[in-house]
């Protein structure tokens, strides 16, 4: 009986510990914020080298696209300083005592403004590549998105629901 019992528990650690390890992303959360910025430079040339060759750019495509997008990402570094120094602060003034309703709030919807100015910036630097391509380039990379968007949704298990 309790070889019975040793056996079931030693199983369910190792499966669990397989799960475990099956389901951790391979290289933990790797967005640009922890890249060293030679790195980002090389994903931003991967991804520039991807469009061209997708959406078949001309240099001058290229050129333009690739000073938009890094304008864009040196405003984004930017927002994202601030969007985490002012989570910090809110931290702090959750765990502040007594806890100041009106602090709290203030910097609640500062962070909210943050937010939307990242919002409306990537949006105009979408607005700014889409006025360099043509009408053909634009459909075929409205095309790619929208294929994008479905191997996501599928990802999330949501394949069988829109099957359905």
């Amino acid at each position: 009986m309790k070889k019975t019992l040793l056996f079931i528990m030693v199983l369910c650690c190792a499966l669990t510990l397989t799960v475990s390890l099956a389901c951790a992303r391979p290289g933990g959360n790797r967005g640009m914020a922890q890249l060293s910025p030679a790195q980002q430079q090389q994903r931003l040339e991967n991804r520039l080298e991807k469009m061209a060759l997708t959406l078949d750019l001309t240099a001058e495509q290229r050129e333009k696209i690739g000073a938009i997008i890094r304008e864009q990402q040196q405003h984004q570094q930017q927002l994202k300083a601030n969007m985490a120094a002012g989570r910090d602060k809110l931290r702090q003034l959750r765990r502040q005592q007594p806890f100041d309703v009106a602090a709290f709030k203030a910097q609640g919807y500062e962070m909210v403004d943050m937010k939307a100015d990242m919002l409306r910036q990537r949006a105009e630097t979408r607005s700014k590549i889409d006025a360099l391509l043509t009408p053909q380039q634009r459909e075929k990379r409205d095309k790619l998105r929208a294929l994008h968007q479905q191997r996501k949704q599928c990802k999330k298990g949501g394949c069988a629901q829109a099957a359905r």
